[in-house]
Parts: structure tokens; sequence; C-alpha cells
């Protein structure tokens, strides 16, 4: 009879410490669920900055370059035009392969 007992006080007690631990549990994955919201706000924040960053940076390159200064310095190249060169008329021979 004093062994019936003793697995009842067992059991009670292991019960008790399951429902302290699932509630532990339980918190613990709600403010993970929190911390994964707020970091994802975060992540779409930095990718819209970093499109804005990116798009400001290309605007002061293109200024930059239209410059007078700039173009002083580094004037325009004029632009050769490269046209595919006829291969009849190359007068390579072929590279042996090793």
């Amino acid at each position: 009879m004093e062994t019936l007992v003793q697995a009842n006080i067992f059991f009670f007690i292991t019960s008790l410490a399951v429902i302290a631990v699932s509630f532990v549990v339980v918190l613990f994955v709600l403010r993970l669920r929190k911390l994964v919201k707020s970091l994802h706000q975060v992540v779409d924040k930095l990718r819209d900055t970093t499109d804005y960053v990116g798009e400001e940076a290309k605007d002061l390159v293109e200024d930059i370059k239209q410059s007078p200064i700039f173009r002083l310095f580094f004037p325009r190249r004029k632009k050769v035009s490269r046209s595919a060169p006829d291969l009849g008329t190359l007068d390579r021979k072929p590279r042996r392969k090793v």
C-alpha cells in the first residue's frame, strides 16, 4: 500500500513538473515568434534602405560624371563601334590541343 502512495506522489510531482516545463516552453516559443517577426521587419527595412541607397549612389555617380570638373580631368572617350570581325579575312592558324 505504501508503494502505491509513493507512486501517486511521484506521478503528481511529475505531472506538475511537465506542466511547468510546458508553460516555460510555450512562453519561449511566443517570445521567439515575436523576435522573428521583429527581425523580419528589420530585414525588410534594410532591404528597402539598400535599394534606396543603391539608386542614390547611381544618381550620384551620374551627377559626378556629368560635372564639368570631372570632364575636365577625365574627358569623354569617343565610342568605337565594335563589329564582329569577318572570319574569312582572319589569317590565323588554328591552335593545337596539347
